[in-house]
């Protein structure tokens, strides 16, 4: 309907009332395929650059410019050999590639994971000595009295207040009605106010879990898996931190002694 047409001339005040509906169609229409045609074209745009950018490599650029692995796919490749030695990368992008055709981004970025912790046991314990220098907790001011708590941890440190968080949760009984979520956020502030203790909220003066009884023997907060002749120092094979994934042998080998001195 407005094809070629100077929207100037045409007069809506002289259109009935399905006239301006069936406007409305057309021009909403038309926008539609606008936008579409857009996102389109801006996706081959990008998808050209990144398949010619130096630093998707040139195995993977091809991979991608032919179409049999995607964007997704590719960012999870290069996030997780960024850092890795050129003769670490010679070995493990072929693998990589071969996965990624069968796999989802998911489960590629664990295989990626695992084989780089393998291959390059030094880089990775070195890579995660220089990651934890930008260990921070930030807080950040919500709409209606609410805030944003996050940060980021080394993989045992978190893994240890999720595990705490969540033993907290299941201390209340099983009338409290707030969700697992609602628990967990609650725990964090107890465990900060000093309580020390996630209060059940079910409101009932004689609640089974409101007394002030003896604690009760903690279990492990984290769980790792470690090869014996690396945990002897006879080897640097990874361990695996469970809830995480691959940890250096360096860092499985710390987390073993601090859990030995605190007993």
């Amino acid at each position: 309907m407005f094809e070629g047409c100077d929207l100037s001339v045409l007069d809506f005040q002289a259109m009935s009332d399905e006239g301006l509906r069936d406007a409305l169609r057309t021009a909403h229409g038309a926008s539609a395929m606008a936008q579409a045609a857009e996102v389109f074209a801006v996706r081959e745009l990008y998808r050209r650059r990144l398949a010619s950018s130096a630093e998707v490599g040139e195995v993977r650029a091809g991979e991608f410019a032919a179409g049999r692995i995607d964007l997704a796919r590719v960012r999870v490749i290069i996030d997780n050999t960024r850092a890795v030695a050129r003769e670490v990368l010679d070995e493990l992008e072929p693998r990589l590639l071969a996965t990624a055709a069968r796999t989802t981004p998911v489960r590629l970025r664990q295989a990626a994971r695992r084989w780089v912790a393998r291959l390059d046991p030094v880089g990775a314990q070195r890579r995660r000595e220089r990651r934890q220098e930008d260990r921070d907790v930030r807080i950040r001011a919500m709409q209606d009295s609410m805030a944003v708590f996050d940060g980021l941890l080394p993989a045992a440190g978190a893994q240890t207040v999720a595990m705490r968080l969540r033993e907290m949760s299941l201390q209340v009984c099983a009338s409290d009605p707030r969700t697992m979520p609602q628990r967990r956020a609650d725990a964090l502030v107890a465990l900060a106010d000093g309580s020390g203790r996630l209060r059940c909220g079910c409101g009932r003066v004689r609640c089974p879990k409101g007394g002030a009884g003896g604690e009760t023997p903690r279990r492990p907060l984290i769980q790792i898996g470690i090869p014996a002749d690396t945990l002897l120092g006879m080897r640097d094979a990874p361990a695996f931190l469970a809830g995480y994934g691959p940890i250096d042998a360096a860092l499985a080998r710390l987390i073993a002694r601090n859990m030995l001195g605190s007993r």
